[in-house]
């Protein structure tokens, strides 16, 4: 969470950096639903990939192009 010098919050959520592909365009559908229904402004991004997760985006990756 983050508090602004006038008060102000806004939430930084970090999703599963595997999910990109999946979660990719529906990010700020998501964010605008979240704020119509709760009032809470948030930021969703995607977290740096651990090493074992940077390997199963590699084969992905390696497997899509083949």
């Amino acid at each position: 969470m983050r508090v602004s010098l006038d008060g102000k919050r806004q939430q930084k959520v970090f999703l599963d950096p595997l999910d990109k592909d999946l979660m990719g365009t529906k990010i700020d559908a998501v964010t605008h639903v979240y704020q119509k229904l709760t009032t809470h402004k948030i930021t969703l991004g995607f977290s740096k990939p651990s090493l074992f997760q940077q390997k199963v985006i590699e084969s992905r990756a390696a497997k899509n192009r083949a």
